[in-house]
């Protein structure tokens, strides 16, 4: 038994959070546009949402509320959210347009559709699929990313048009203030190129 701790006094440093690619909204809409009718309501839902793809997938029709127009995010049994807690999230008129097109004959909000493994359907999505068939359109466009990039996206555009930072976080759940230290910045960046096109000098007539 080692009786004397040879790490005492050690101080690891924390990792500096790493940028990471973020679609402009401009890319969002041409991936929903270009992806198979299957996954397009899938990538509406992180695009709209800022959620998680875990969150999509253990979405149940219990947790939907069309009369507040939110969506719950809570603990199952096999599962419990990053954030650990539960959290009400507001739909776009988009998101609760595609739920409620969706049939509810099944305890997934968001499902897989049939095949020959499963002929009735009603299964989870799989992060894997999904990601394969993103990065497919991704490659199909020329666009850099990944599933989480949606979510990158949706914190961005937030609060590059205004979004009070507490509410971003109250929205999307925790993120690490140094992450979004990422957003802030990238959401500055933005609004400083904006700005920029006034600078340009008007052509002459």
């Amino acid at each position: 038994m080692v009786t004397n701790d040879p790490l005492r006094g050690v101080k690891i440093k924390a990792s500096k959070p790493v940028s990471q690619p973020c679609f402009s909204r401009d890319q969002v809409e041409q991936i929903i546009a270009a992806s198979r009718e299957t996954k397009r309501s899938i990538f509406i839902l992180l695009a709209d949402t800022g959620v998680r793809i875990g969150e999509i997938k253990w979405l149940t029709w219990k947790d939907v509320d069309f009369r507040n127009s939110r969506r719950h995010i809570r603990p199952k049994d096999d599962w419990t959210p990053k954030s650990g807690d539960q959290q009400a999230i507001p739909m776009t008129d988009r998101v609760r347009r595609l739920l409620q097109k969706r049939q509810r004959e099944f305890q997934w909000g968001v499902t897989v559709g049939k095949s020959k493994k499963y002929p009735r359907g009603g299964n989870q999505i799989s992060e894997r699929r999904l990601l394969v068939s993103l990065k497919r359109v991704l490659r199909k466009l020329g666009i850099e990313g990944h599933l989480h990039t949606f979510r990158h996206a949706y914190i961005s555009h937030a609060l590059s048009h205004g979004v009070p930072e507490p509410v971003v976080r109250a929205i999307v759940g925790h993120v690490d203030e140094k992450v979004i230290r990422l957003y802030t910045h990238l959401a500055d960046a933005r609004m400083q190129d904006a700005a920029m096109v006034f600078n340009q000098s008007p052509n002459p007539q």
